[in-house]
């Protein structure tokens, strides 16, 4: 069972009874206190706030889904780096939330020219505790590379065709996980974008890597998305890759969309331009790579959850 406390003025939450603690949007639970940020605001203790430390989940902005060429797939977006941990607090002090946005995805350039480049997720925080936004898949028109992140893009034409490494910079444990590659005919499919809780599939299927499902403290809140074996409360979900001539990857693992992963779009057609599926809202999830020149899909934005016993 879990009750919320709706938001007050700009974004926090009034403090209700035995709460010791503002932010976000408050769950409680038949055994915590949960505040759910979905955008950057201010966690701020109380004075008779008792306990010395808070479970922390600190998900960061996916990465932006790439831009196929003419005929060509693209790679997914790395999911947002995915991290959780026990955080030491002090009663009456005030500490900054930040929410990263999700990464744009890759765009088709004038006729003959080059795609731009699908954008890195934007970090997400807790105090000193940094997620890493995820990287973008890489595209073709022009060689667009896919970049590292908290898990890293999946490979595309010509992009080069290698998924990009995740888990950048590196954190303890790993924040995410590599991009798949790309693989040329029949599919023509990029990779999948890594996910928080596994690698990329190369692009004989382009399924974005699986998430994570969030700990148990936060799952009443039903915060988080389907994933693997019909639970819900899963983040982090790499951007399936984009493909021509056949479907695209799956977004967050094979049988998805799971975890907040976009799917990637296909096409049978060189002048057929296919967006990208975006990564869901506040799941950290890769966006899904384009196929024949159409836009990537944006990767979801991040997510900070924050816990403490009643």
């Amino acid at each position: 069972m879990s009750s919320k406390i709706g938001q007050g003025i700009g974004g926090a939450a009034a403090a209700g009874p035995g709460i010791v603690a503002t932010g976000g949007v408050i769950t409680v639970t038949d055994t915590h206190y949960i505040h759910i940020f979905n955008s950057t605001a201010v966690f701020a203790t109380l004075p008779g706030f008792s306990q010395s430390s808070v479970e922390v989940v600190v998900v960061a902005g996916g990465g932006g889904g790439g831009c196929g060429g003419a005929a060509e797939g693209s790679g997914g977006g790395g999911a947002g780096g995915y991290r959780t941990l026990m955080v030491a607090v002090s009663p009456g002090t005030s500490y900054p939330v930040t929410i990263g946005s999700g990464g744009v995805g890759g765009t088709p350039g004038a006729p003959g020219g080059a795609a731009t480049s699908a954008a890195v997720g934007g970090n997400s925080s807790f105090t000193s505790v940094v997620a890493n936004g995820g990287g973008g898949g890489a595209g073709g028109q022009g060689g667009r590379p896919a970049s590292t992140g908290g898990s890293g893009g999946g490979g595309g034409y010509s992009g080069p065709p290698v998924g990009a490494v995740g888990n950048t910079p590196p954190t303890t444990p790993p924040q995410g996980n590599t991009g798949g590659n790309y693989q040329p005919g029949p599919a023509y499919r990029g990779g999948g974008g890594g996910g928080a809780g596994g690698v990329g599939s190369d692009g004989g299927t382009g399924d974005g890597g699986v998430g994570v499902r969030v700990p148990e403290t936060f799952r009443a809140t039903g915060v988080g998305y389907p994933g693997p074996g019909s639970t819900n409360n899963w983040l982090a979900g790499g951007g399936g890759g984009g493909a021509y001539s056949s479907s695209g990857g799956k977004g967050g693992g094979s049988g998805g969309p799971y975890a907040g992963g976009g799917p990637g779009s296909f096409s049978t057609s060189s002048t057929s331009a296919l967006t990208g599926s975006a990564g869901s809202v506040n799941s950290g999830g890769g966006g899904g790579g384009s196929s024949s020149q159409g836009i990537g899909g944006a990767g979801g934005p991040g997510i900070v959850l924050i816990a403490y016993p009643k």
